[in-house]
């Protein structure tokens, strides 16, 4: 029997690329973003197809798309912040009005929602941004003027570990098609 070192090894010699088709660049997008997020290093996922028309003018409505992209996930995650804040402090209130019963329970429940409010809706803002885009080129490039249809990225792996990472990851994005490069 191998000495587990020598299994180790073995898996992380079987350096592999995976392709993944989606039918458009959106669905590319969120198929990246779910790469990052289950720990696939961005310069290892690139845009295989389309590839888009280098000019100012592209370079231009993609800045405008992204833009697009980030408000609107910024915006749900205040708004899920504030929510979440709401609730939160509100249980908080009715846990400290039950503990010290106070002349104005009420008044106490208000003022920790509205704290509440304080905290939770730049945190939930911020949380949003952060998981908004990834560091990938290859996702900020689904923003560029593409040839319409199937987009194709490439991920490539160091280890079978990561290998299965990655392709669990793709197939929980639904691609119409994964191949091994």
């Amino acid at each position: 029997m191998p000495p587990p070192d020598a299994d180790r090894q073995s898996r992380r010699r079987h350096a592999r690329v995976l392709a993944a088709r989606f039918p458009d660049a959106g669905r590319a997008r969120v198929a990246i973003e779910g790469l990052q997020s289950a720990g696939i290093d961005g310069d290892d996922i690139t845009l295989l197809s389309p590839f888009p028309e280098k000019s100012h003018r592209s370079t231009h409505a993609a800045d405008t798309r992204i833009t697009r992209y980030l408000v609107r996930r910024i915006v749900v995650g205040f708004l899920a912040g504030i929510a979440a804040g709401v609730l939160l402090g509100a249980a908080m209130g009715v846990v400290l009005v039950a503990v010290t019963a106070p002349s104005e329970p009420v008044g106490e429940a208000v003022a920790l929602a509205a704290v509440g409010i304080v905290i939770g809706a730049p945190l939930g803002a911020y949380i949003a941004f952060e998981r908004a885009g990834t560091l990938s080129d290859a996702w900020s490039v689904t923003f560029d003027d593409l040839e319409p249809g199937a987009t194709w990225i490439g991920v490539r792996t160091r280890d079978l570990d990561e290998h299965e990472r990655a392709r669990h990851a793709l197939a929980r994005q639904q691609p119409i098609e994964v191949r091994q490069l």
